[in-house]
């Protein structure tokens, strides 16, 4: 019973479907779909400090990307996902951003994204920054000014009062978090096979 209705079903939406013999859906031609850059692009996400070091400090930077241009061009990236760059206290690996406005000396400068912008554009490529606008070291200016109270800042954090000195400050306010160290191990181990 349940094969013979999904035959008759199948019938009549063929029916349906077809007017003088032909299907009523029109398909539009491929070249008519407006597509966002993005959905077809082939994205390369680089973190500037372990890709390559132009100076010799042990740190990737800027300049080491320019140097490497070439190489992202020849594996045909027509996008790269830049990681942070942003001045940073550097204890969150670049993403405690201390400055939107401002390179980290240690990538380099203004003047060093510029020229990256200026290549990527000239290859047809995007540029894809890493901005988090809500994660912030305790050193940016949005913070300072939400701790002194600032009206304009004042909902930027949310921001509470801890334990007094010398009391208990295991489970209280504003950490309230237990600490297991039994979920994190210091050593993972991984086995494959």
């Amino acid at each position: 019973m349940g094969l013979l209705r999904l035959v008759v079903i199948g019938y009549v939406l063929l029916i349906c479907c077809l007017k003088d013999g032909e299907s009523t859906v029109k398909y539009l031609p491929r070249q008519d779909i407006v597509r966002q850059w993005w959905e077809s692009a082939v994205l390369y996400q680089l973190l500037p400090r372990s890709f390559r070091d132009s100076n010799g400090d042990g740190n990737g930077d800027l300049r080491g990307l320019l140097d490497r241009f070439d190489h992202l061009i020849e594996l045909g990236v027509t996008g790269i996902c830049l990681g942070p760059i942003f001045r940073s206290p550097m204890r969150d690996a670049g993403y405690d951003t201390s400055d939107f406005r401002d390179i980290d000396p240690m990538y380099g400068s203004m003047t060093d994204l510029d020229e990256v912008l200026l290549r990527a554009k000239a290859a047809g490529m995007k540029v894809v920054l890493d901005f988090v606008p809500n994660y912030t070291s305790e050193q940016h200016e949005w913070f300072q000014k939400s701790v002194r109270k600032n009206e304009a800042y004042h909902d930027y954090y949310i921001l509470r009062d801890g334990a007094e000195p010398g009391e208990d400050r295991e489970g209280t306010p504003p950490n309230n978090w237990v600490r297991r160290s039994d979920l994190f191990p210091a050593r993972l181990i991984v086995s494959y096979g």
